[in-house]
């Protein structure tokens, strides 16, 4: 396996632990804030169609991109900031600022970090590497799904979200490897 495409793994694992964290308690967050299982239904769509929408727009002026580690480090350090927002959340109105700007964070690490991940494949072995990047996909949201669940029973929400903020910033350090490697 190609020392990229361990690297970009690693990034995604990070990035997808950091949202799983989350994902499966976000209604309950949601309802401690002042909304409804409702309004995390309308959040968890925001973020959904930004994305989609963001993604159909930048992934076209991704593709001319020369530094595309860049894009992937700018991806995760605005994911890190919007889990550190997410900490000072008091209203349904900045849970929808968060979620805009987590829509906008996938849709310019997502694209970048699948066209470089395709690019690097290793010949012969396109579904074996595929498979690894969909284990760590399940396998990361698991592990984070269960603690992620244990902090905030143990804990606060608070934890996670510092734990979220600082898993995205580990993905931002990882993808300067990728800067110094692919620009």
């Amino acid at each position: 396996m190609k020392k990229v495409i361990t690297i970009l793994l690693a990034y995604i694992g990070l990035i997808f632990s950091a949202m799983y964290l989350f994902v499966p308690i976000y209604a309950i967050f949601v309802e401690q804030i002042g909304g409804t299982v409702e309004t995390a239904g309308f959040a968890y769509a925001l973020f959904c169609f930004a994305a989609g929408i963001l993604i159909i727009i930048l992934s076209k002026w991704e593709d001319k991109v020369k530094h595309r580690g860049k894009l992937l480090a700018l991806g995760a350090l605005l994911n890190c900031f919007a889990f550190v927002y997410y900490f000072f959340i008091t209203s349904i109105a900045e849970l929808f600022v968060a979620q805009f700007l987590l829509g906008l964070a996938a849709a310019i690490y997502l694209p970048t970090h699948d066209a470089m991940y395709s690019e690097h494949l290793d010949k012969g072995k396109f579904a074996s590497e595929w498979g690894d990047w969909e284990a760590v996909n399940y396998f990361m949201t698991a592990i984070a799904a269960a603690l992620g669940g244990i902090l905030v029973s143990l804990y606060s929400f608070r934890l996670i979200f510092i734990i979220m903020a600082c898993l995205s910033f580990l993905a931002f350090l990882i993808s300067l490897k990728l800067v110094k490697i692919n620009g």
